[in-house]
């Protein structure tokens, strides 16, 4: 009887111990975002599998281009110069998608959007690019947000750098992103709002942010001139139209609508959300929040009026929708509010790509 009472009282405290540590653990992870913001290795844990699945994804599905990649002189120039090279086309595509995550890491973290959360871009641009095979299928959306990722650093307040020679570089990057897909040249709108809002000499800089443009083109065109196909390249130009695919190619089906329509509610929800909790923070910071909303506003522009297919078109506003979601995810105390808007909008953008 004592050999009873002995193992039934050891049973009862190993059960009161599961039962207490349980609900502890429980109730660290009532969220799965407020979970893997508070353990930062279970984050990086996370963004290393979606890391591996895409290896193995690309891995049995060689990089290749889509069929409206080939809209510009440019990307047809790129497509017959790597398709017949698949090896060094994956490795090169592969070093531009590493760059990419670098860049926006860096641009994050310098930002001060957020203070603990500064991986979540990360695990952010993985899932998204993963789903929607952003890496394996390429469209001008790749080159382009590499560029959008570049604008948003070289134009950070905290750069240690004339404004001068921003507006220099945005526009030799704006040009060369207008190469790929002529859309892009709505990301001057971008630049430009942000020289107003931080810099005091306005239309210099916005002189200086064109003649960069056009200093693109130039070399372009005294390339292609003394290369002697300059009438080829121009009327290669003459050629592409703007025929707004997703108003005249595209009939959206009840849950491509029901998911667009949520995503952008939800991302209404988002701003208001991050701009009330901005209201505390550096007069800076909420300016350069400002501009961030500014770029949204253009990449849903470039989607909408760019000659690439949806859901493919609907890339361009992949970067601002990684920001916005990881500066929801700030604060370190649980919110249901927060999980469910990021797990909606975060499903809503998955399943346009994938449907």
């Amino acid at each position: 009887m004592q050999k009873y009472y002995f193992f039934w009282g050891y049973t009862q405290l190993f059960a009161s111990f599961l039962k207490k540590n349980y609900c502890n653990f429980v109730a660290q992870i009532r969220g799965m975002f407020h979970f893997l913001q508070k353990y930062n290795i279970l984050l990086l844990l996370a963004c290393t599998i979606l890391l591996v699945c895409m290896g193995v994804e690309l891995w049995n599905i060689p990089v290749t281009f889509t069929p409206n990649f080939i809209q510009q002189p440019y990307t047809q120039s790129l497509a017959k110069v790597f398709l017949p090279h698949s090896p060094l086309f994956t490795v090169s595509a592969i070093f531009l998608f590493i760059l990419q995550i670098l860049l926006l890491f860096i641009y994050y973290k310098r930002s001060n959007y957020a203070e603990e959360n500064i991986f979540f871009p990360i695990f952010w641009i993985l899932l998204l690019s993963f789903t929607s095979r952003y890496l394996s299928s390429l469209t001008p959306a790749f080159i382009v947000n590499l560029i959008i990722i570049f604008l948003l650093i070289i134009n950070q307040n905290k750069l240690n750098s004339t404004y001068q020679n921003r507006a220099l570089l945005s526009g030799i990057a704006i040009g060369i992103a207008s190469l790929y897909d002529f859309t892009a040249t709505f990301l001057t709108i971008y630049v430009i709002a942000t020289l107003i809002i931080f810099s005091s000499k306005t239309f210099k800089n916005i002189l200086v942010l064109l003649c960069g443009y056009l200093f693109t083109y130039v070399y372009v065109f005294a390339y292609h001139f003394f290369a002697g196909d300059i009438v080829d390249y121009w009327g290669s130009f003459q050629l592409i139209k703007s025929i707004f695919p997703l108003f005249t190619q595209v009939r959206l089906n009840l849950i491509e609508t029901v998911s667009l329509v949520t995503l952008f509610l939800l991302v209404l929800y988002i701003i208001v959300k991050i701009k009330i909790s901005f209201d505390s923070k550096l007069i800076v910071i909420r300016k350069s929040l400002i501009t961030l909303h500014i770029l949204f506003i253009i990449t849903i522009l470039m989607s909408i009026t760019t000659n690439l297919a949806f859901p493919q078109s609907f890339q361009y506003t992949m970067i601002p929708f990684i920001i916005y979601f990881s500066t929801l995810q700030e604060s370190t105390r649980f919110n249901l509010a927060n999980e469910i808007v990021l797990t909606l909008s975060g499903a809503a953008y998955i399943l346009l790509q994938i449907l």
